[in-house]
């Protein structure tokens, strides 16, 4: 039988400093105490605002994301830092924290990201679509992403390699809907599709297009992202991984 030469650590995030964008909520907040249970020293919790969106599946959803962490694995182990990511010195400052607390930056998460409620073109209300189109929505669907990139490279370059030679890591967090232009295309439950999977004709249309009788959770994300940022990831780059369920292959 074949044997693995794969490092034990291969996929773990020990002593790695993140950012996690729009870390309050949802994916995010799955993502950033899914890299904390798997080692990180800092996790930086960027959103608006601490508290988590009402009507999601979040752990805990009492407590914030950098509580949670630091009840489950000791102080000092994750920071909220109130981020505007369509801000560029806002964004630039969040990254300057992590810096100044966990010495580095290793793993960037750009996360946050907003939606619309319709996407049917006849039933779509013009203030919805100049909605869709406004600087606020573009700014954080794109504009957050870039800002997130160019920060985390410009530290990487900064600071010394690990031995592996890599110096940073960057998960980038898309809907579907860059995929496919599908009404509501999300199969994963969060307080942002909350409508969707609360309508049982609609929840069994999405699940119709996937193997699965199920939403996919958050966690399931949240362990693409942990495998993405992690050594064992090592040979990808410039990839897309979808974590759907099987939906656009349908």
């Amino acid at each position: 039988m074949a044997t693995s030469h794969m490092e034990p650590s291969a996929y773990t995030l020990k002593d790695k400093v993140a950012v996690v964008t729009g870390a309050s909520s949802g994916l995010g907040r799955a993502i950033a105490v899914l890299f904390a249970a798997h080692g990180t020293r800092l996790v930086v919790c960027a959103d608006l605002k601490p508290e988590a969106q009402a009507g999601g599946v979040d752990q805990e959803p009492g407590k914030r994301t950098d509580e949670l962490i630091n009840s489950r694995h000791g102080d000092g182990r994750a920071l909220y830092v109130e981020t505007n990511v369509a801000i560029g010195e806002d964004v630039s400052r969040c990254v300057e924290e992590a810096v100044r607390l966990g010495g580095r930056l290793d793993v960037m998460v750009n996360n946050a990201g907003l939606g619309v409620e319709k996407i049917k073109i006849h039933e779509l209300p013009e203030e919805v679509w100049d909605k869709m189109m406004s600087v606020t929505l573009s700014a954080v669907n794109l504009r957050s992403v870039f800002l997130g990139c160019k920060y985390a490279c410009a530290q990487f370059l900064k600071q010394k390699p690990w031995p592996s030679g890599d110096r940073g890591w960057i998960v980038n967090t898309a809907s579907i809907l860059g995929a496919v232009g599908i009404i509501d295309g999300a199969v994963s439950r969060t307080a942002m599709t909350k409508m969707n999977y609360e309508d049982q004709a609609l929840s069994d249309r999405l699940m119709a297009r996937t193997p699965w009788r199920t939403w996919g959770e958050a966690q399931d994300i949240a362990k693409a992202a942990l495998f993405l940022a992690s050594d064992g990831a090592a040979w990808i780059t410039g990839a897309a991984l979808p974590v759907d369920g099987g939906f656009l292959a349908a």
